[in-house]
Parts: structure tokens; C-alpha cells; sequence
């Protein structure tokens, strides 16, 4: 992808895809608060217990010729992405508003002068698509799983 000169259009359709996954990872950042904090509210839920939370992120496209040369059947993702976060993790991958800040070292990549999201940062970079897979994105879908870990503390049930 280096070298390569983006038309107008192109761009525009780069930077709304960043504007859609960037919205709906601050949702999926406010959600995961919002759980933790309820959580932590509840007296039986204490330093003993936690949660973790996996993201994932699926990529569709309507485009034939995309799926074939992804070698996905139609209405299957091109990319799945799956992160597990502790919620101090979460805010800093949702929340760095620049991904290629630090990645990119050189300055004539196509994705240079872009500031991306962690999502679709990497979509550009991690999932093998390329920049004509990228542009026949279709749509996206997040999910949320949340992983209650619970720890019971033998001597401590005794002495209750």
C-alpha cells in the first residue's frame, strides 16, 4: 500500500468508516463502565471478584468478488477481530484517539495522514485485507461478552 495516492472519495469512505467504529467503541467503552461500576456497587462484589470483557469486531461486505477473494461465503465476515480487556485496558485501547501515531515510520504509507481508531487501525494493518477490501466494507458488528470471575476465599467463608 505505499506509494499509493487515495482519490477524494476514497478518503471519505476511509474516514467514515473511522468515524462509525470510533462512535461505537465509545458505546461499547461506556458499557463496559457502566457494568463495572453496578457491579462494584454490590457489597457481595469485592477485591476478590472481577470481570473481563471480549470485543469482538466482525467485518462484512456485500461484494462478491471481496468474499471470494477472502474465501468467506456471503454474509460471513472478511476479518474477525477478538480482544479480551480488563477495564483499565479498555479505556486506553478505546480511548487513544491516534493508533498510527506510533506504527507508522513511514511517512508515504497510504494510511499515513489518517488518525486511527483501535478497530480500525486494525482492520488497515492486522487483518490482511486490502485497501479494495477495505473500501467494500459493508457493515460491522460488535460484540460484548462479559466474563464474571468470581473467587471464593475458603478461610474467609469460616470465619463469616
Amino acid at each position: 500500500m505505499d506509494a499509493y495516492i487515495l482519490t477524494e472519495q476514497q478518503i471519505e469512505k476511509i474516514n467514515h468508516l473511522n468515524h462509525l467504529l470510533r462512535k461505537e467503541q465509545q458505546w461499547v467503552l461506556n458499557l463496559i463502565l457502566k457494568t463495572r461500576g453496578v457491579l462494584s456497587m454490590n457489597k457481595n462484589f469485592d477485591e476478590t471478584n472481577d470481570c473481563k470483557f471480549q470485543f469482538v469486531l466482525k467485518v462484512f461486505s456485500d461484494n462478491l468478488d471481496c468474499n471470494q477473494r477472502n474465501k468467506v461465503d456471503q454474509g460471513k465476515p472478511i476479518y474477525m477481530m477478538r480482544r479480551n480487556l480488563s477495564v483499565k485496558e479498555t479505556a486506553s485501547f478505546f480511548l487513544t484517539d491516534d493508533w498510527n501515531s506510533n506504527y507508522l515510520a513511514i511517512q508515504s504509507h497510504v494510511f499515513s495522514t489518517f488518525n486511527f481508531c483501535y478497530s480500525m487501525h486494525c482492520i488497515a494493518f492486522h487483518s490482511g485485507l486490502s485497501l479494495e477490501d477495505i473500501l467494500l466494507i459493508d457493515s460491522f458488528k460488535m460484540d460484548v461478552k462479559v466474563d464474571f470471575q468470581l473467587r471464593i476465599e475458603i478461610n474467609r467463608m469460616k470465619s463469616e
